[in-house]
């Protein structure tokens, strides 16, 4: 019964969420997907992960993103909260017209501050 108390607790500490993202129209589609969670260690420190992916095509250009971020929340007081996001993503990118093609493939990391 014990082990059971605790993982209740544990999941009593997790907050989950993220984004879903569609859009449409003549020639062009966008759609992203980004669930996170987020575990609260105690009244003033929160962390956890995050992915995210997301694609976009029109009639000349084409990106797909892959990603993970670890974010961090700390909270000194009641109404005060300062955040930290590191994100590492992968993108893909590919542009066609008549006269041009071009592939572009990178990594890109990223610090938000909050």
């Amino acid at each position: 019964m014990y082990a059971q108390q605790s993982q209740s607790a544990f999941w009593d500490r997790v907050s989950y969420g993220g984004s879903l993202g569609i859009n449409f129209g003549s020639g062009y589609f966008s759609g992203n997907v980004a669930p996170s969670a987020i575990y609260e260690f105690n009244p003033y420190f929160s962390a956890g992960p995050g992915l995210s992916f997301g694609y976009v095509k029109n009639d000349f250009y084409r990106s797909s993103l892959a990603g993970a971020s670890l974010i961090a929340l700390v909270n000194p007081y009641r109404y005060i909260q300062f955040s930290a996001e590191l994100e590492e993503v992968y993108a893909s990118q590919k542009y066609e017209n008549s006269n041009v093609a071009q592939t572009r493939e990178f990594w890109n990391t990223a610090l938000f501050l909050g």
